[in-house]
């Protein structure tokens, strides 16, 4: 009898925790829980060889090694966003001198939650290509452009923007 009334205070005890702490077992003493939601959601981007953000970023464009279209990689790092179950990931590239819209993509996509490095308590995963259809390399070497990406979840949504120029891998 004594073991069930341990286990009920336990669980009444854990009933108003903040979710970002979980009690262990033996103390009761608090730890946190990596991508936990502790605040308002962020977004950084980066071209896939670069640190974080784009502020007037080179960013490689060229033809994949399978043939296609031309392209561009990203990398996407997101905090304080409930991402268990994946999103919608959209980033799309506009020409900064015309206004017209180059190319993007808007996938699905899965993310794991990283323990290591800068990334650490953030949500990170694989690659982004942007496709440039319609372009050859040599019309989009040069243009000066804004990349716009976001992750939408059922409940979320959570925006951010930079400048390059589209330069060869």
């Amino acid at each position: 009898m004594e073991r069930w009334v341990g286990v009920l205070l336990i669980a009444v005890g854990c009933a108003g925790t903040d979710p970002s702490t979980v009690p262990t077992a033996d103390t009761g003493v608090t730890y946190d829980v990596p991508c936990a939601v502790r605040g308002e959601p962020t977004l950084d981007v980066a071209h896939a060889v670069d640190p974080w953000g784009l502020d007037d970023a080179e960013i490689g464009c060229g033809i994949p090694p399978q043939g296609g279209a031309p392209y561009a990689r990203f990398r996407l790092r997101i905090g304080d966003l409930a991402l268990d179950d994946g999103a919608t990931v959209t980033v799309t590239v506009t020409d900064l001198d015309t206004g017209e819209a180059l190319g993007g993509t808007e996938l699905v996509m899965g993310f794991v939650c990283s323990n290591v490095g800068d990334d650490a308590d953030h949500w990170v995963g694989s690659e982004v290509h942007a496709r440039f259809d319609g372009y050859s390399v040599e019309e989009l070497l040069g243009r000066h452009v804004q990349v716009v990406a976001s992750v939408a979840t059922d409940d979320d949504l959570v925006t951010t923007s930079g400048t390059g120029t589209l330069a060869p891998f």
